[in-house]
């Protein structure tokens, strides 16, 4: 797809939507995935057009595993001039030492941090609170692999009236479907 095109589906959204106000100041959380880095991309591209003036930044939350980096994010977002800041947090190393302990290898322990954290965040997006605590953190919660989560879950939890097989199953993958591709 070509930049142009993305530029007039993202500045439709957030027109639609009322996305951005006057002054606003965006954090985009960035895993260093093609999705995140497209977005915040995109949105840089719109800050130089766009009528309501706002501030971008890029924000990644590290789970604490060894062996993470994240120079190459930092490379892009000096390339295209928005501001990164790495938040560090110890929920991976806790749950990675854990299975350590336990016994497991490492690739082991890493998959089972994985699952554990994708299990938390649609659990906690079936009781409606991932959401608020999104409100209430900020940025903080969007850690990449606990928004893709999110995204699946939240479809499948609104369509829950039209029953499991057609409402939940049929609308499940409606967000992330795309990027399971």
């Amino acid at each position: 797809m070509k930049l142009q095109k993305l530029l007039s589906y993202v500045r439709r959204a957030v027109e639609d939507y009322q996305m951005i106000e006057e002054g606003d100041n965006i954090a985009v959380g960035v895993s260093g995935g093609k999705d995140s880095i497209c977005l915040l991309l995109a949105l840089k591209n719109l800050q130089r057009f766009y009528p309501k003036h706002f501030e971008l930044q890029a924000i990644t939350v590290s789970l604490g595993l060894p062996h993470a980096n994240y120079d190459d994010i930092q490379s892009f977002c000096n390339e295209i001039g928005v501001p990164y800041t790495i938040v560090h947090t110890d929920i991976g190393q806790i749950i990675f030492d854990f299975c350590k302990y336990r016994g497991m290898d490492t690739q082991m322990s890493s998959t089972i941090v994985s699952i554990i954290l994708i299990g938390i965040s649609a659990f906690l997006t079936g009781l409606n609170l991932f959401n608020r605590i999104g409100k209430f953190a900020g940025a903080g919660s969007l850690v990449p692999i606990t928004g893709f989560a999110n995204s699946i879950v939240s479809p499948a939890m609104e369509y829950k009236s039209e029953g499991y097989v057609m409402g939940v199953g049929g609308k499940m993958f409606t967000v992330a479907g795309p990027v399971l591709v």
